[in-house]
């Protein structure tokens, strides 16, 4: 976590395998999050809220071409926002 309203997170996945006889080893995709949570509090009646603000860069390294083949790379860009509601606990 960067401070308490910004949250950076990232997944960067890799593949080992020898599933045909020939053994691959490649990275298969990279993701970096920001989550920026603009506000939280509660309501009446003691229920909490959160609201939270992301963004994702998506990196899809294709590497299932053949050799001759140059393999592509796929990007992704995504916003999005989320809330989360929770009852007082009673």
């Amino acid at each position: 976590m960067v401070n308490p309203k910004l949250k950076v997170k990232y997944e960067l996945h890799y593949l080992d395998t020898d599933v045909t006889g020939r053994s691959e080893s490649e990275f298969e995709s990279a993701l970096i999050k920001l989550i920026y949570f603009p506000t939280q509090g509660e309501l009446d009646g003691g229920t909490s809220y959160r609201v939270a603000i992301g963004f994702d860069v998506i990196a899809d390294f294709d590497n299932r071409g053949t050799r001759e083949s140059e393999p592509g790379q796929t990007r992704s860009l995504r916003l999005w926002a989320w809330h989360s509601v929770s009852s007082p606990a009673g």
